[in-house]
């Protein structure tokens, strides 16, 4: 798109989410509106370029947004791990997507929040099939998020001195459907560390299980407010 703002925001590792998105640019000089797709089978042609880099878009107020959940390997994951009885990362699992969910729909602007079936996506989806699968729903925007969450732990033969810690790398952009182009995109980065604890965890692969959900409920946290800052801008 043409005129792109970029805002940088970071602070200290492990104090604060690392993040660097790119959004639309309000500008004073009037631009027509783009109301569908140019992309073609093809691709775009020269004359849709033209079109889309002089155009600007203008966003269904209140709008249905969309949520798309991709892990490193492009396969859709599922947004809460299982609620077996014996898990202990049920309630933090929950408290998670329930906060992520419940802070995307704090916007004026967004009328509702849809969680796209998981059924509903392709496997190794690409930009058509995502756009796709947020019209099934009829969502007016689409929140795409590729993440990957790595896990490790230190090793002590003492199991109460272990530690687990997790690092979130996080890709996402905002599709407006109806046009198929990318209003926001953004990339954040968070990590965490916890220690083994015996009433808590079965054992150290549930301190990983834990570990990973901190470092994730970080990054989501700052990517929810991103959204919601530039959705509640809109007019």
């Amino acid at each position: 798109m043409k005129n792109i703002f970029l805002i940088l925001l970071f602070g200290l590792t492990g104090c604060k989410t690392v993040s660097y998105i790119s959004k639309d640019n309000e500008e004073s000089a009037p631009r027509p509106v783009l109301h569908r797709s140019l992309l073609s089978d093809d691709g775009f042609s020269e004359a849709a370029i033209q079109q889309i880099l002089n155009s600007k878009i203008k966003f269904p107020i209140p709008a249905r947004l969309g949520v798309i959940r991709l892990t490193n390997n492009s396969i859709t994951d599922s947004y809460n791990y299982s609620k077996s009885r014996t898990s202990s990362t049920y309630e933090i699992d929950d408290g998670f997507v329930t906060g992520f969910f419940n802070t995307l729909h704090n916007s004026k602007n967004i009328k509702t929040v849809i969680p796209v079936p998981k059924s509903l996506i392709a496997y190794n989806p690409n930009f058509k099939q995502l756009r796709s699968s947020a019209v099934i729903v009829q969502a007016d925007l689409l929140l795409v998020i590729n993440s990957d969450t790595e896990t490790n732990w230190d090793f002590k033969f003492n199991e109460a001195s272990r530690i687990a810690k997790g690092k979130s790398n996080v890709e996402a952009y905002l599709m407006d459907v109806r046009t198929g182009i990318i209003s926001l995109s953004g990339v954040y980065s968070d990590s965490a560390e916890l220690k083994f604890e015996s009433n808590k965890d079965y054992d150290i692969q549930e301190t990983m299980k834990r570990v990973k959900l901190e470092a994730e409920k970080k990054v989501f946290s700052q990517l929810a407010k991103d959204v919601l800052e530039f959705v509640n801008s809109k007019k």
